[in-house]
């Protein structure tokens, strides 16, 4: 009952698309894959893409500032 309870936890925080992009045929058998150790969260495509947006959007302004700084090189 517990597993179940763990599986449906983790379930519950997938997108439930069942796009089978992470190798598991739906969002419940990859939520029991990461129960039994088999894999790991961040194998959902979906979660991860979205998590990399994100960062590329709380972080384009430095990265902007970045692009534009002149690049230092040394003349050996």
């Amino acid at each position: 009952m517990r597993m179940m309870n763990e599986i449906q936890g983790i379930k519950d925080c997938l997108p439930g698309i069942d796009c089978g992009s992470c190798g598991a045929p739906t969002c419940s058998a990859f939520a029991e894959d990461i129960i039994k150790g088999e894999t790991n969260a961040d194998e959902c495509t979906v979660i991860m893409r979205a998590l990399f947006h994100d960062y590329l959007e709380q972080h384009k302004e430095k990265a902007a500032e970045e692009a534009l700084k002149p690049l230092n090189y040394k003349k050996t």
